[in-house]
């Protein structure tokens, strides 16, 4: 069964006038859906990371959140004991689910020398990670918005807020709250950090639908890579700001982030979107909080968020000069609709593919940034 895509207006126009027994109606057959359709392709990645401890303890989760759902199926949607135990398990649920990233990072660490993993294992993790990632965005959201709705203890109403989507998300506050944040671990790290320049083009009152907390995580991430590149890229002292422009158009929001640090290599382009690559020389313990650099999946996280809501990321990078990124978003809550993973006949055949051929001459250690010159 395939997923149901939903658009923030649907949400917020269901959430304006919601009943608890119709939302309940929906995600009792939707959560679980969202769930198969992710666990089907655990049986896809390589042997070696799935029997690692941690992605056997990952999937254990995930079968348990299936069926404590299921206990639902029958249910009387209805009995007000009913939709208080929903609400309780999938709250339950979300805190389970909190420690996917850190988990996924952990098997990838118990899987050992990753630079033999070999093209297509590598391919087919990436592929992997971004569906699952996806699919856990999607049912956090779902589960908060429920029980932001519902459960009236948890979250005090506001004019603008609708669960946890915000009506008039304030662009500047969440731009300068990232920035802000992204300091105190840059300057904590680096004992420095590059101000911040914003300008603002057609864009009055800087208000737009968003999900808040989902642009704060792709402008945190951001900041943290250009404050890095700038500082490392000027030892003297003397550090260019980090400059933002916000565009308003008719159908997009744009979000450029602009530094002056150093720019990246065209060799290295590719991975800077690959979970666990990182272009630091230095990494932390997984799970540690506060570091500054990170196990390298930061970008491609950001990238997911923003394209789970029918945005993008983009960059580019001027070697020896500096980097652009860009954050496209729609402008018109209609038109951000949710893009899911569906488990079909196509998502296996991209697993399947034993073969990557390629039509161009291309030198050999550019087939697989793994390979190192010394490979050769």
């Amino acid at each position: 069964m395939n997923p149901t895509p939903l658009s923030l207006q649907r949400l917020i126009d269901f959430g304006k006038n919601a009943l608890e027994s119709n939302a309940f109606y929906f995600l009792r057959r939707e959560l679980p859906i969202r769930l198969a359709n992710i666990m089907q392709e655990f049986q896809y990645l390589p042997e070696r990371l799935i029997k690692t401890p941690s992605i056997h303890e990952l999937k254990s989760w995930y079968k348990k959140s299936f069926m404590e759902l299921l206990e639902f199926e029958t249910a009387d949607c209805y009995s007000m004991e009913n939709l208080r135990h929903f609400c309780h398990v999938i709250s339950g649920i979300n805190q389970r689910h909190a420690g996917l990233r850190r988990k996924m990072t952990q098997g990838i660490e118990e899987m050992g020398d990753k630079a033999d993993i070999g093209e297509i294992s590598e391919r087919n993790i990436h592929y992997f990670l971004t569906r699952l990632y996806t699919t856990r965005i999607s049912v956090r959201l779902l589960i908060t918005q429920h029980n932001l709705l519902f459960d009236k203890k948890k979250w005090p109403p506001e004019q603008t807020l609708v669960g946890s989507i915000d009506t008039a998300c304030d662009l500047v506050k969440i731009i300068n709250n990232a920035y802000d944040d992204a300091k105190i671990l840059c300057t904590k790290h680096f004992s420095a950090c590059p101000h911040l320049e914003m300008d603002i083009v057609n864009f009055h009152g800087y208000q737009f639908t968003y999900v808040p907390f989902h642009l704060y995580i792709m402008l945190f991430e951001l900041f943290k890579n250009s404050m890095r590149a700038v500082v490392e890229a000027h030892l003297d002292g003397k550090y260019p700001p980090i400059h933002v422009l916000v565009i308003r158009g008719n159908e997009n929001i744009c979000i450029k982030i602009q530094d002056k640090g150093g720019g990246i290599p065209r060799s290295q382009l590719g991975l800077m979107w690959k979970f666990w690559r990182t272009t630091s020389p230095e990494t932390y313990a997984p799970g540690t909080e506060g570091s500054f650099t990170g196990t390298g999946d930061g970008l491609p996280l950001a990238q997911i968020y923003a394209r789970y809501l029918q945005g993008n990321i983009i960059l580019a990078s001027y070697d020896g000069y500096g980097s652009d990124i860009i954050i496209y978003l729609k402008a018109s809550a209609s038109d951000m609709s949710e893009v899911l993973p569906v488990f079909n006949k196509e998502c296996s055949k991209r697993y399947l593919e034993a073969d990557i051929s390629h039509d161009w001459s291309v030198p050999r250690h550019l087939l697989n940034p793994l390979i190192s010159e010394e490979k050769l």
